[in-house]
């Protein structure tokens, strides 16, 4: 690299820094001086050296000038933005819903020589209600030491339901409205203990 061609600066994390260096490297090879890449991109020599100490961001710059230098290291145009930490490869996935968690951990589920024969159909999967295919694929997480599901975006799913369901007794924990119905509830319960002994 010519005398005068500036580097990025080592002690300060400069956002873009790798497409610095790409343009530093190619000057080099090209045998540049920091006026003459300057003039490439259509920048003042000044701006251009600001940038390659991290006091200007190279983020900044228009899109006509990112093009200008793809064109100069002969890269795809995105390529250079993701140098310049414009996009991440996270930008290039279609973040998936809960419902699209859950039945893909339910695929893992069935695919589960051990628990497949526990594992409801598909019908019967896709009419249950989404908290109760949660706490199934919980249990499973839990009992096999895996992750399957996005924990931050669950917590929150449930603690909107909450707040949308606060106030109501869940159906699941609601006591029955009449004596006769816990009696006969708690005989049904007495009727399986003793099928089961």
């Amino acid at each position: 690299m010519n005398d005068d061609m500036p580097s990025a600066t080592e002690d300060k994390v400069v956002r873009g820094a790798a497409l610095i260096h790409a343009i530093q490297d190619e000057a080099q090879r090209q045998g540049l001086s920091v006026k003459e890449v300057a003039e490439k991109f259509e920048l003042a020599p000044s701006y251009w050296f600001s940038m390659c100490n991290g006091n200007r961001s190279i983020q900044a710059l228009h899109r006509h000038r990112l093009k200008l230098i793809a064109k100069f290291l002969a890269k795809p145009y995105i390529e250079v933005l993701s140098l310049a930490e414009l996009v991440e490869p996270e930008d290039f996935i279609i973040p998936q819903t809960i419902d699209d968690q859950l039945n893909l951990a339910y695929l893992k589920l069935k695919g589960d020589s051990m628990w497949a024969p526990l594992v409801p159909t598909e019908a019967v999967w896709d009419a249950t209600a989404r908290p109760m295919k949660i706490l199934a694929i919980a249990l499973y997480e839990r009992l096999f030491t895996v992750s399957l599901l996005n924990k931050a975006q669950i917590t929150q799913f449930v603690h909107a339901e909450d707040a949308v369901g606060e106030g109501t007794p869940s159906p699941a924990i609601a006591e029955p409205a009449t004596a006769p119905a816990r009696a006969a509830a708690g005989s049904k319960r007495s009727r399986t203990v003793l099928t089961a002994a």
